[in-house]
């Protein structure tokens, strides 16, 4: 068995996240990005890239993992990001319903 590679930090659409975990990648998702039409739609969806070993994470996790230097010179533009998402979130759950 071949050690599994780590792809790159990316939000890869579900079919090159399966191709990735094909080839021996690790794969991560963002389930905040996996859509659907119905909660049905984004639960199977999620649970079909977890299934194949996908790691399931979340847009903000994704940008605190991501951005690791709280003292550069970016932190503020993170930061308006981070507040943009607390901000939209709620929103957009109460829209469809979770």
């Amino acid at each position: 068995m071949c050690p599994r590679r780590r792809a790159p930090h990316r939000d890869l659409p579900n079919v090159w996240t399966v191709g990735a975990l094909k080839n021996g990648y690790e794969a991560m998702f963002v389930v905040d990005a996996v859509g659907g039409r119905s909660q049905v739609v984004h639960r199977t969806a999620i649970e079909r890239l977890a299934y194949v070993r996908a790691v399931p994470n979340t847009a903000l996790a994704v940008l605190c993992e991501l951005f690791r230097d709280w003292t550069s010179p970016m932190a503020k533009k993170a930061n308006e990001v981070i507040e943009w998402y607390f901000a939209e979130v709620p929103k957009l759950t109460a829209e469809v319903g979770v």
